[in-house]
C-alpha cells in the first residue's frame, strides 16, 4: 500500500534531516556533511547515488530559502525510495543536496543567519554590484516602518501599484538590494557560506560534459498545489521532458524579470561549459501572493527590530503557514508532482546517455 503523502513530510529541520539520513540508508550512496561555522548542530547533507564517475549528473536541491524546505525535503525522501533510484542507467549520478539554508530551516525564515536571500547571493563578487530597482528606497520605507501596520502598509504598496503597475513592483521587490542589511531581499556583501558549498558540491562534477541538471524546489508562488517548472533559459530537451510546465519563447515566467544572483546562475556558471545544462525551479502554489508578502515583511520587520518572543512567534507561525502549509491535498499534491517531475527528468537524461 502506498504511504500517505504526509509520512514524506517532517514537521521541523532536525527530524526532516533524520528522515532524509534514513531514507538515504538503503541506497548506500556517498554522504557528506557540511556544518554551519556559527552552529555546528546545524549542517547541510549531501548524499550522491549512482556512478562513481558520472558523464552525467542530476541535482535535486532543498532548503535554499529556509522556510520551504519541508516541501522539498519531501520530494526528496519519496525519490529517495523510489524503485527508480535502484536502477538508474550506467554513468548517471543523482545527487541531493538537504537544506542548503540549514539557520533558515531551522528557525522557519527564508533568510541565512545574516539576513541574506541566498537566492540573491549567486554573484561574481568581483565585478560591480547591481544598482537596487528604482523604487527600492520607497518600497522598503513603506514596508519597514517604525511601527507595525500592515493596513497603511498595503496603502502604500496600492499606491506604487496605481503610479508603475503591479509588474514595477514585483520586480522591485524580487530583483534584490544589496545596500541594506536589515531590509527584505537582502543579497548580501559577499559570497556567503552556502553559496560556497553549493558551488564546492557542483565543481565535484567539473568534469562531466555530458548532461547536467539542476532541480531546486520551492514555494510559495503559483496555484496552491501545482508545481511549476520556472527557467531563465529554454531548452528543446526541456520542453520534450516537462512539457507545457516550461515557460515558452514568448512568455514570461511567474517570477519577475531582472532578479540577479539566483542559484541557477551560480550553477551555470560553475559547470563544464561543454556540458548541455539546465537549471529550474519547481515552484510550489501556497497561499495568496499578497499573504505570503506579508508574512515575509513581517518576519523582516520583527527581526530588523529585535521584537520581543511572541512576535518573533507569530511571524514564525506566519511563515509556515506561507510557505509549508499542514493540509494534506496540499502535501499529496506536492510530493507527487515532485516525483512526477524528477522521475521525468531521470527518463529524459536515460533517453540522452
Amino acid at each position: 500500500m502506498e504511504n500517505d503523502a504526509s509520512s514524506y513530510f517532517s514537521e521541523s529541520y532536525s527530524s526532516a534531516r533524520q528522515c532524509f539520513l534514513e531514507a538515504a540508508a538503503d541506497l548506500r550512496g556517498l554522504h557528506r556533511s557540511y556544518s554551519l561555522p556559527q552552529d555546528n548542530s546545524l549542517t547541510f547533507d549531501e548524499i550522491t547515488i549512482g556512478a562513481n564517475k558520472p558523464t552525467s549528473v542530476l541535482f535535486v536541491n532543498s532548503g535554499l530559502h529556509g522556510a520551504e524546505l519541508l516541501a522539498g525535503s519531501a520530494i526528496q525522501n519519496k525519490m529517495l525510495k523510489h524503485p527508480i533510484m535502484h536502477a538508474l542507467p550506467e554513468g548517471l549520478a543523482v545527487v541531493f543536496g538537504h537544506a542548503l539554508n540549514p539557520y533558515g530551516c531551522y528557525y522557519g525564515r527564508r533568510v541565512n543567519e545574516n539576513n541574506v536571500d541566498l537566492n540573491r547571493n549567486f554573484l561574481d563578487w568581483e565585478q560591480i554590484i547591481p544598482s537596487p530597482h528604482a523604487l527600492n528606497a520607497r518600497l522598503h520605507s513603506i514596508i519597514n516602518p517604525d511601527v507595525w501596520n500592515w493596513k497603511e502598509s498595503l496603502k502604500g504598496v496600492d499606491e506604487i501599484v496605481q503610479e508603475h503597475g503591479v509588474g514595477q513592483l514585483q520586480a522591485a521587490l524580487q530583483r534584490g538590494q544589496y545596500i541594506d542589511p536589515n531590509g527584505i531581499f537582502y543579497g548580501g556583501a559577499q559570497s556567503e557560506w552556502s553559496n560556497d558549498i553549493f558551488i564546492e558540491m557542483v565543481d565535484r562534477h567539473k568534469s562531466v560534459t555530458g548532461h547536467i541538471v539542476l532541480i531546486d524546489i520551492h514555494t510559495g508562488l503559483g496555484g496552491r498545489g501545482q508545481g511549476t517548472i520556472l527557467s531563465g533559459h529554454k531548452t528543446a530537451l526541456g520542453r520534450e521532458w516537462w512539457g507545457l510546465d516550461v515557460p515558452s519563447e514568448d512568455k514570461k515566467p511567474i517570477t519577475a524579470e531582472g532578479i540577479t544572483g539566483t542559484i541557477g546562475c551560480g550553477f551555470r556558471q560553475s559547470v563544464n561549459p561543454k556540458a548541455t545544462t539546465m537549471s529550474v525551479c519547481l515552484e510550489f502554489g501556497t497561499v495568496k501572493l499578497f499573504e505570503a508578502f506579508e508574512a515575509l515583511a513581517y518576519d523582516n520587520w520583527v527581526h530588523a527590530h529585535n521584537r520581543p518572543e511572541n512576535e518573533v512567534l507569530k511571524a514564525n507561525n506566519m511563515m509556515c503557514e506561507s510557505f509549508s502549509p499542514r493540509d494534506k491535498v496540499w502535501k499529496r499534491d506536492v510530493v507527487n508532482r515532485g516525483e512526477e517531475v524528477i522521475v521525468q527528468t531521470i527518463e529524459g537524461l536515460s533517453s540522452v546517455m
